[in-house]
């Protein structure tokens, strides 16, 4: 989308609010919304001025945190709308080289898994239930269910090397 709804701004390391991929922070999304809302003197975008954030607290109590719930807002659009099951992607996944590697998932990955690595790699370790995990769709690493299903990378710290790749 093109339009920014006035919540295009600039980050104070000169980064855009709005990421290239439309990734946001929760902050700048809200504010977006707002604009949305606002368009067209409160005419709203496409004369609506109801727009909202799907709620992040499910309404459904006996689907939370699970597979297979239609219960949520996104539940519905994922499972009954757009008619996909458990696992499957809303789009297919590039089929991209980068390096030697082919394929990599723009998605959440495992990460870190303190205490199981030598040496540990982050102290101290999250929450009960959770684990570390990355994004290769947008580099953000932070933590996840350890019930939710991610990708897995391997790699041998001891293999780095300056151009980040084996030869």
């Amino acid at each position: 989308m093109t339009q920014d709804f006035g919540a295009q701004c600039v980050n104070g390391d000169g980064t855009p609010c709005i990421n290239a991929d439309g990734s946001m922070s929760h902050t700048t999304a809200e504010d977006w919304i707002i604009g949305m809302n606002g368009y067209n003197g409160g005419a709203g975008w496409l004369g609506q001025s109801h727009w909202q954030l799907p709620p992040t607290v499910n309404p459904d109590a006996s689907c939370s945190l699970s597979f297979d719930c239609t219960g949520s807002p996104m539940g519905e659009l994922f499972y009954s709308q757009l008619g996909l099951s458990a696992g499957d992607p809303v789009v297919p996944t590039p089929d991209s080289a980068n390096g030697p590697f082919n394929n990599i998932q723009p998605y959440l990955y495992w990460s870190c898994g303190v205490p199981n690595t030598l040496p540990i790699c982050q102290a101290p370790p999250p929450a009960p239930g959770f684990q570390w995990s990355f994004s290769f769709g947008n580099g953000f690493e932070g933590t996840d269910l350890t019930g939710n299903n991610l990708y897995v990378m391997v790699y041998s710290p001891d293999r780095i090397f300056s151009d980040g790749f084996e030869p």
